[in-house]
């Protein structure tokens, strides 16, 4: 027996790295499908530029979807379950969760058909997937007003928005001080806020991990949406802007730390003690 285990474990290890390498050089290749010839066909047979952007994110959302799939069914995953989901498919909201490891965003984009997110500015100039994130309409984190205005519009047309308060993937020891954009959007756009605790055990993809790093075992990945954070009245009402964008951040942050386990890390500020520079 101590034999076939000796032989057995460099074997799964290399099928493992197999699979994680299957995975990436799928996503790659589909996003060149999509943004050499998905898109531009879905352009050209819409009639409208809403309906074309509702057509992409759907078509965005099932090759999440599948891509979840694939990463359970090469051994990459356990799991990948979804709890508390369905109210909020159709529903514009801003889904605000953890962000443990690379791949939240494929899995919250992938239960969400209408569901939009924040990148990166670089992304939409991106020279091959630059057409599929503009098409999308997913905003662009480098322009505070000009975010705060899309955003409105992307919930005006009926979709929903996804954003990591911690601006990057969670530490290995906690969470990361929390900005302020999704208390910019809540309380500048007035829609319901849904905190999703996103988990991965044993964890995978974190910061500063590569492709290769991947664990022993298959994760259990978990997506559980939790009921709307109601914002009190005396945030909504503090006549002082920069105080109740803080205090609704602070609010945030412990929301996301009591249903996600963490902290954030020793040493950095709580929002409502920050510096109120």
């Amino acid at each position: 027996m101590g034999i076939l285990k000796r032989i057995w474990r460099p074997v799964r290890t290399t099928l493992r790295l197999a699979g994680s390498s299957i995975c990436f050089q799928t996503f790659f290749y589909v996003g060149l499908l999509m943004a050499t010839f998905l898109v531009p066909l879905v352009r050209l047979l819409s009639r409208d530029g809403l309906r074309a952007r509702h057509r992409i994110l759907r078509i965005v959302s099932l090759c999440f979807w599948v891509f979840m799939h694939q990463m359970v069914l090469l051994r990459m995953l356990a799991h990948y379950k979804v709890t508390g989901a369905r109210a909020w498919r159709d529903r514009p909201c801003l889904v605000i969760a953890n962000h443990p490891t690379l791949i939240d965003i494929v899995a919250l984009l992938g239960v969400l058909p209408r569901g939009g997110c924040i990148v990166k500015g670089s992304l939409l100039r991106h020279r091959f997937f630059g057409g599929v994130v503009r098409a999308a309409g997913y905003l662009p984190n480098d322009c505070g007003e000009s975010m705060l205005e899309g955003a409105r519009r992307h919930f005006e047309e009926g979709f929903s928005l996804v954003v990591f308060p911690e601006g990057s993937r969670s530490l290995a020891d906690g969470l990361r001080p929390f900005h302020r954009g999704a208390a910019r959007i809540a309380l500048e756009c007035d829609v319901p806020v849904v905190p999703v605790r996103v988990v991965a055990e044993p964890g995978f993809l974190r910061t500063g991990d590569r492709w290769y790093h991947i664990p022993d075992i298959p994760a259990d990945f978990r997506l559980e949406f939790q009921d709307p954070i109601e914002i009190p009245p005396e945030i909504r009402d503090d006549p002082v802007h920069s105080r109740r964008v803080r205090r609704l951040t602070a609010l945030f942050q412990t929301r996301l730390e009591e249903i996600s386990g963490q902290r954030v890390v020793d040493g950095t500020p709580h929002p409502e003690t920050a510096s109120r520079s």
